[in-house]
């Protein structure tokens, strides 16, 4: 039973860790990670109201 429930824990974590993308998809997700694209004004309105941002 301890097994059982040691697999299905390792299941459970590795299915909100692991993203498996379609090779031509990988790259752009790559890409978007190294190059985010710069925050709208409705993030920039909330970084400066919370004080991280002039």
């Amino acid at each position: 039973m301890v097994e059982s429930a040691r697999a299905r824990a390792t299941e459970v974590l590795l299915d909100r860790r692991l993203h498996l993308l379609p090779e031509d998809q990988h790259q752009t997700f790559l890409d978007a990670l190294d190059n985010p694209p710069e925050p709208g004004p409705k993030l920039r309105a909330l970084l400066a109201r919370r004080g991280l941002v002039s």
